[in-house]
């Protein structure tokens, strides 16, 4: 899949923000960098359920390919002129950012015993 980055005829209109346009293309091409597009859990015959450590990392992917997504309806809105879809598509992504502080926040509290598996689970799951 083709990446999505600021059109030429939006730089040439704008052309004081060039550099916040080259900003976010930069932030497009790391999303797809970061990108993983398939999620592969340890084979375990015995053990079919997902690891503690499986279940963050799959929902961290999740919420990867949603602000991923995100951060491409922004730049389709700036090349469309699409400032409702915008403003939408950027407050949605600063909700991203925040699930993923909060993922965090409670990962560091489980590794420091601070939060019984349980509660993790019971939070992100």
């Amino acid at each position: 899949m083709a990446m999505i980055l600021v059109s030429d005829v939006i730089r040439t209109r704008f052309p004081t923000l060039i550099s916040d346009f080259d900003e976010l293309d930069g932030f497009v091409r790391a999303y797809e960098q970061r990108f993983v597009g398939r999620f592969v859990p340890a084979d375990d015959p015995r053990d079919p359920t997902l690891s503690i450590e499986e279940k963050m990392r799959l929902l961290l992917h999740s919420a990867l390919a949603r602000a991923r997504l995100l951060v491409w309806a922004v730049v389709y809105c700036i090349n469309g002129d699409l400032s409702p879809g915008c403003y939408l598509a950027t407050r949605a992504h600063f909700e991203m950012t925040g699930v993923l502080a909060y993922i965090l926040r409670d990962l560091r509290k489980w590794r420091s015993g601070a939060l019984e598996i349980v509660a993790l689970l019971r939070i992100w799951s």
